[in-house]
């Protein structure tokens, strides 16, 4: 475990699904741990995303958790982090932030932490605990996603009159806006084909060699 003196600068958490991961995600973490000069970023697949319960997670944890891996092999400021995963396999359910961000807060108690979360995402009102989020953060770093504009606008103005503390913690960053989504990418490969400059080679690699998202002889590169 490191210790708090090495992450000093502070950490950035990214946390979701990440089915499959794909270059929009790493060049996030990357864009916000170079804007706040952060030790690193970590980036943790969830077990099962409480914001996409009901929505079929198509690759295993196991899976999952390989290919951020594979991700961010050579690159020297992220980590990957399987805390989500392994609470899940000890306690299946939705991964809730609030308890990972209870766990950092014990292991580098003087660490600021950054979390991560796309446009797409500032529904903050409906996160578990989430008057607890300022006692745990240093700030929340919201980065850009097409076409989300107006349903930002609407869901961060609930979250300013309900949780003002939190709103306090909000930084957009609209100029990160990759315009990559995970679904997109499950659907070029189901049509057989894997999309180029999304994917890390080795997760294309990974992805072919398991037949993963329906995509196995009939996908080419």
């Amino acid at each position: 475990m490191h210790s708090w003196q090495d992450l000093s600068k502070g950490v950035g958490i990214l946390g979701g699904t990440f089915d499959p991961i794909h270059i929009g995600h790493t060049e996030v973490a990357k864009f916000v741990c170079n804007k706040y000069d952060l030790a690193r970023v970590v980036i943790i697949p969830a077990f099962l995303n409480p914001v996409k319960v009901h929505e079929e997670i198509l690759a295993g944890s196991r899976d999952r958790l390989v290919m951020a891996y594979l991700a961010t092999l050579e690159e020297e400021k992220l980590f990957v982090d399987p805390i989500e995963i392994e609470r899940g396999r000890h306690n299946p359910g939705p991964s809730y932030m609030i308890d990972t961000l209870h766990i950092y807060r014990l292991r580098y108690p003087e660490v600021p932490l950054t979390l991560i979360v796309g446009a797409d995402n500032v529904a903050f009102h409906l996160w578990k605990d989430i008057d607890q989020y300022p006692e745990l953060l240093r700030r929340i770093a919201v980065v850009g996603r097409p076409t989300y504009e107006l349903e930002t606008s609407k869901d961060f103005a609930v979250v300013k009159e309900r949780h003002p503390k939190v709103a306090e913690l909000v930084e957009f960053h609209p100029e990160v806006n990759i315009p990559i989504s995970s679904t997109a990418v499950r659907e070029s490969l189901r049509g057989g084909k894997v999309p180029v400059n999304v994917l890390h080679p080795a997760v294309s690699k990974y992805i072919l060699k398991y037949g993963l998202y329906g995509c196995k002889e009939v996908c080419h590169l």
